[in-house]
């Protein structure tokens, strides 16, 4: 009976369009065939359940090692650092400029995306870039902060320095101060004397 079973898995494995046919001999052996023989009976088969596999999830290679490499580097930035202007820095200057430099450890992961972004006083001094120098222009006097971070293509902060603060003292007109009028020239020691008056005659 078991044999008589697997004989009948494998006809369904046949093409659905060919025939099948069972037969039962005098001792009751029951056979199968696709062949049709004296005393074997078409039978229908039932048809097979086939069960679809769920959709493969593609992963783009080209985007995922980017993005562990991105998170790999954001962790390995260990110091942002400004150089100048030093922090309760008093800067004379006159026309407002003032020079900013920064210093980074590693490098900056230009690879990556990554930039960096300076504020003075809350507010982007330029879009971010991947220079460590700057210079602000027109500065006005008095109490300023200033502070950089870098930031990933998304705009999210990897590492962020100190906040800077440092003083702006510029020359005001209220403080001018005017040259003295020139004095006046002294006379000579020694004056010539006048010369004589010729009178006309009428």
């Amino acid at each position: 009976m078991r044999l008589a079973l697997f004989f009948l898995l494998g006809l369904l494995c046949v093409s659905s369009q060919a025939a099948i046919y069972k037969k039962e001999l005098p001792d009751g052996t029951v056979t199968y065939t696709d062949q049709p023989e004296p005393g074997a009976k078409e039978i229908t088969l039932p048809e097979i359940q086939t069960i679809q596999p769920p959709p493969k999830t593609v992963i783009n290679e080209a985007v995922s090692p980017s993005i562990n490499k991105t998170t790999d580097t954001a962790s390995s930035y260990t110091m942002l650092k400004i150089t100048s202007p030093g922090d309760n820095e008093t800067l004379r200057e006159n026309a407002g400029q003032v020079e900013v430099n920064l210093a980074m450890e590693p490098p900056l992961q230009t690879q990556a995306g990554h930039k960096i972004l300076v504020k003075m006083d809350g507010k982007p001094i330029a879009d971010p870039g991947t220079s460590l120098q700057y210079v602000i222009d027109n500065i006005d006097r008095g109490t300023h902060n200033i502070q950089a971070a870098v930031v990933d293509t998304a705009g999210n902060t990897l590492i962020r320095s100190a906040s800077t603060t440092f003083y702006v003292k510029r020359h005001s007109i209220l403080f001018q101060t005017f040259p003295a009028p020139p004095a006046n020239p002294a006379p000579p020691a020694n004056p010539a004397p006048p010369k004589p008056v010729t009178p006309v005659s009428p």
